[in-house]
């Protein structure tokens, strides 16, 4: 799964970087939810609670109100998620992966 967060990175790292030096990219846990298991996932000028809370959507929704979400598929079943939006100048958003928890090793 290493492989995964190290495919995760780079996306980051350009959505903190388009919103400037003072975006703050932060760590969250992973966690299941309705059968996924959402990992590698981070907050960019956003808590981490909020960043749950946008994964959640996506996996109920397919998308989130007030983000602009992209996907693109892994291997291993993972779908990278990139979810954000710009507010007042400053870009915020989410950026995980989801995989069916019948295929995830914890």
């Amino acid at each position: 799964m290493r492989l995964i967060a190290a495919a995760l990175a780079p996306v980051l790292a350009c959505l903190a970087l388009a919103s400037g030096a003072t975006a703050s990219s932060t760590a969250c846990t992973d966690f299941d939810y309705h059968g996924f298991h959402a990992r590698g996932v981070r907050a960019v000028n956003l808590t981490c609670h909020d960043a749950h809370l946008i994964a959640r959507g996506y996996v109920d929704n397919g998308h989130v109100g007030g983000y602009y979400c992209t996907k693109s598929a892994l291997p291993h079943d993972v779908t990278e998620v990139l979810c954000s939006r710009e507010h007042h100048g400053e870009k915020s958003g989410a950026h995980f992966g989801i995989q069916p928890i019948a295929r995830a090793t914890h």
